[in-house]
């Protein structure tokens, strides 16, 4: 069904050919709850590491190695689990069109989950197609299909409101949800 950039066909296409416009089906999690989760698995790291510098130096550059990375990782992919994905749920990713304008790593903020430089971004008449880079693939975070019925112009031209939460991008991508033809100018 959906094939540009390796989109799967998966267990909602039934819902893509009759035509349904998804909504969002939850809010994202409330900011103090990530960080709460991020403060208490930050103290167990530093508690960890301290306790491995203290009883077995030899294996603390391996281990601190390991663990910043794992954690780099962590904190990722609980911001995509947590805030970024309940956004996007509502907006699977579509078909892409042949004749959409398409451009890679772009810079895009989703609520509080800033995506700089990851994003690549097809406009088509229907949708605002948003693909995150594998990395962040591989750590979660999903792809979609924003319907431009969904997006309200902020006071920015950069700026949309999508159900709750503010999407931040490049202009030449979100002029369309203000009645604009997108795509025509560089930013």
């Amino acid at each position: 069904m959906v094939e540009s950039w390796g989109f799967p066909k998966v267990w909602w296409h039934h819902r893509l050919l009759a035509g349904d416009e998804p909504t969002m089906t939850r809010s994202p999690m409330p900011l103090w709850k990530f960080f709460a989760g991020l403060f208490v698995g930050e103290g167990l790291l530093v508690t960890a590491i301290v306790l491995v510098l203290r009883y077995a130096p030899e294996f603390a550059s391996g281990f601190i190695t390991v663990a910043v990375f794992g954690g780099v990782a962590g904190i990722c992919r609980a911001a995509f689990t947590l805030i970024y994905n309940p956004m996007m749920k509502g907006f699977p990713p579509r078909a892409i069109p042949p004749s959409a304008t398409q451009r890679s790593y772009q810079t895009f903020s989703f609520g509080s989950v800033n995506m700089a430089l990851s994003i690549h971004v097809a406009v088509d008449e229907q949708h605002l197609h948003l693909t995150p880079i594998i990395p962040w693939r591989w750590l979660g975070a999903t792809a979609a299909s924003v319907p431009w019925a969904a997006m309200v112009p902020g006071r920015a031209a950069n700026v949309v409101l999508v159900d709750n939460w503010n999407m931040v991008g490049p202009k030449w991508c979100l002029e369309k949800a203000a009645g604009a033809p997108a795509g025509s100018e560089q930013s």
